[in-house]
């Protein structure tokens, strides 16, 4: 996501708030949160967004243990500069959007992940229906949410790509319904290390709200995400590998891409459309995905080595 977009979307609601003389507030809903317990409430603070902790959410903090979610963290020193900012924003009810995620919402939610980094972006979502006296266009769309990355989209004009065919989303439709259908299980060997994968359906997805040239009623539905269940000697966890689409601007807005995340963690995540938009019928094109493995710190320089040389 641009942080150009993202700053648009912020002055543009700073603003409105100036022009209104009235406080922007706005409800959000933590991804991991599915039934909206404990929501934070978005405002703005000399003009940049804030996260409002609430009594209910503050009371959750207070019970998480610090320090067992500290130790899981696989680097001592990134463990230890966690608990030590978790210490520091304990007794605010204020934080950046990204503190928010890191030291209260995750830890909450998702107490047995291993390290708390997310993009508030992806993770906070938002009611059509709250952002409306605030963002007019999404007036009529209920309680539909949107993550903030595609709501900074819609401060920017939808772009087009005069040299796509225009079936080129039905294609990647096509395609990735095809990869997200296989069931089973197969072996694979990881840097020597042979993993054994099982696959399996998830529940029904929801029709994406922007979707560029397709139509629920003529193209759905939308293909069911697939878990992808990997154990190895010593070890497993399981991948999401789905369809979703592009709600942002410019090339490409509205296009469909497959994702592959770990929990909440983003992996993988392919434009498919973008590799057919000038193909002709009958070729075959390849869909190439960006893969990067790093920590940060000092700590991380012979992991990341080691990283590099499984991808490479």
């Amino acid at each position: 996501m641009s942080g150009d977009a993202a700053t648009e979307f912020w002055t543009r609601m700073a603003s409105l708030e100036r022009a209104r003389h009235q406080p922007f507030r706005v409800e959000a809903r933590f991804a991991q949160d599915g039934r909206r317990a404990t929501p934070v409430q978005i405002v703005l603070d000399e003009g940049l967004p804030k996260a409002v902790i609430s009594d209910a959410l503050a009371a959750l903090r207070d019970k998480v243990n610090p320090l067992s979610i500290a130790q899981r963290h696989p680097e001592e020193g990134d463990g230890e500069a966690w608990r030590n900012a978790f210490d520091a924003a304990r007794g605010q009810r204020q934080l950046t959007l990204n503190q928010a995620c890191r030291l209260v919402l995750g830890p909450v939610y998702v107490p047995e992940r291993q390290v708390h980094a997310y993009n508030a972006n992806h993770e906070l979502r938002v009611r059509a229906s709250d952002l409306a006296p605030w963002l007019p266009e999404l007036a009529g769309e209920g309680d539909y949410e949107y993550s903030l990355s595609e709501l900074y989209g819609l401060t920017t004009s939808e772009a087009s790509n005069d040299t796509a065919r225009p079936d080129a989303n039905r294609i990647a439709l096509a395609s990735i319904r095809a990869l997200l259908a296989v069931r089973g299980s197969f072996d694979v060997t990881v840097h020597g290390t042979a993993v054994r994968v099982e696959l399996t359906p998830g529940d029904a997805a929801r029709w994406p709200r922007i979707v560029e040239g397709l139509e629920e009623r003529t193209d759905g539905p939308w293909p069911a995400p697939l878990y992808l269940t990997c154990t190895w000697q010593g070890g497993q966890t399981t991948l999401r590998m789905g369809a979703e689409t592009w709600g942002k601007s410019k090339n490409y807005y509205g296009v469909i891409g497959l994702y592959v995340r770990q929990e909440s963690l983003p992996l993988v995540w392919i434009t498919v459309p973008r590799e057919v938009w000038s193909a002709s019928d009958d070729s075959v094109v390849n869909a190439p995905a960006t893969l990067s493995l790093s920590r940060r710190g000092e700590a991380g320089k012979e992991l990341n080595v080691a990283a590099r040389k499984i991808v490479d």
